[in-house]
């Protein structure tokens, strides 16, 4: 076999851009591939790795509107991913953000719970 799950789900990618793949397609590809203890979470966590870290791996892309992992085969994929990519990322802070506060409340009111004289 040889090459890692990783590269040989990025080669797969890349052999057919523009087509769709949900992450049960690529488990059961992998897995046919010789992948056989391929599951939906090594799968994600490869493209994850992927994506953060191998030189193409930026053209890997996914939407919220669509599931699945596609292979960009224009610019304009690029930026509508990194769009959605940062809105993620917005959205994210913000809801940690929310908590931070929350568990800063809570500790006041920890605090306060503990003392004799308010």
């Amino acid at each position: 076999m040889g090459d890692s799950l990783e590269e040989t789900i990025l080669t797969h990618l890349r052999a057919f851009p523009g087509k769709r793949f949900t992450r049960g397609e690529l488990v059961f590809r992998m897995k046919t591939s010789g992948f056989v203890d391929a599951s939906d979470r090594s799968v994600r966590k490869a493209i994850e790795n992927l994506r953060a870290s191998h030189p193409l791996g930026g053209w890997i892309c996914s939407s919220s509107d669509e599931p699945g992992y596609v292979w960009a085969t224009t610019e304009a994929e690029l930026e509508a991913a990194q769009a959605e990519d940062l809105s993620r990322i917005q959205a994210t802070s913000a809801k940690v953000e929310n908590r931070r506060k929350l568990l800063r409340q809570l500790e006041v009111e920890r605090t306060w719970a503990g003392r004799l004289f308010p």
